[in-house]
């Protein structure tokens, strides 16, 4: 097996205490048929370039087109999308053990409330979208999730898929948990406190689990 592949990647936790977990929506709690390249070529956005971050150096008309585009093609996602594998049972554990849980999310308030809709059997003490502060990456969409709940960055593990999950995060001082599902790990997460091919995995990071892959 590869040295960048999940399975070779060997990280020994040390018993970490959380009281807050915060988990990104697409690609780790539910999975949403959302064309990123298509919506790239639609709304004629550079690749080297952040969606969110490309709209928002627009004039104001454009941005308003675009975003109001951008919204209609995230809602017509999530009115599609499918509950992850675990993330009903993981979330419900959590309760069950006290510790807080947040949705913080890139998606407008809109495409958000349309899967928490759907999917009632996803409960938060607090949700979070790009209409709410600065999105992920920004450290602030983190830290104002800890800050509206009292608990410090340092108790707080941040779930997520891509790299904005774990900057924000690592940036905010809180710890961050990168999910890759049958992928190749990426450079960034290098960067990460955890890497977890399945969300039922946060068990063993709430545990102190040693997680370890094939040998090098």
């Amino acid at each position: 097996m590869g040295s960048d592949s999940v399975g070779s990647l060997k990280l020994l936790m040390t018993c970490r205490s959380f009281d807050l977990v915060i988990f990104d929506m697409d690609g780790t709690l539910v999975d949403t048929p959302i064309d990123f390249a298509g919506i790239r070529k639609r709304l004629g956005i550079p690749p080297q370039k952040g969606i969110l971050e490309y709209i928002d150096s627009l004039e104001k008309a454009d941005r308003k087109e675009k975003m109001s585009e951008l919204g209609r093609l995230e809602l017509e996602a999530a009115a599609r999308s499918r509950l992850s594998a675990d993330s009903v049972e993981i979330i419900a554990e959590l309760f069950r053990r006290g510790i807080a849980c947040a949705l913080l999310t890139r998606n407008s308030r809109r495409s958000m409330q349309c899967v928490l809709n759907r999917f009632t059997e996803l409960r938060f003490h607090c949700t979070k979208s790009r209409d709410d502060f600065p999105p992920k990456p920004h450290p602030d969409s983190v830290r104002n999730i800890c800050t509206e709940l009292g608990i410090a960055p340092e108790r707080t593990l941040v779930v997520g898929d891509y790299y904005y999950d774990i900057h924000s995060a690592k940036q905010a001082g809180a710890y961050a948990a990168l999910l890759c599902r049958d992928s190749a790990a990426p450079e960034y997460a290098a960067y990460a406190d955890w890497i977890i091919s399945e969300l039922q995995e946060i068990r063993s990071i709430l545990s102190g689990a040693v997680f370890a892959g094939d040998p090098e």
